[in-house]
């Protein structure tokens, strides 16, 4: 029981990094496309999509 609750553990922390990295490099790929467009290009653009 012991060893299925720490894999369990292990996974998820492993889940979470992966999430956390990909946030961060979609993070990093919006960043340089908002410094290629204008501000208020890409603030109409977010809108738009929400």
């Amino acid at each position: 029981m012991f060893v299925f609750l720490s894999l369990i553990m292990a996974s998820l922390t492993f889940i979470g990094t992966v999430l956390l990295l990909m946030l961060k490099i979609t993070n990093n790929r919006l960043q340089r496309q908002s410094k290629a467009y204008s501000p208020d290009y890409t603030l109409k653009a977010v809108l738009y999509l929400h």
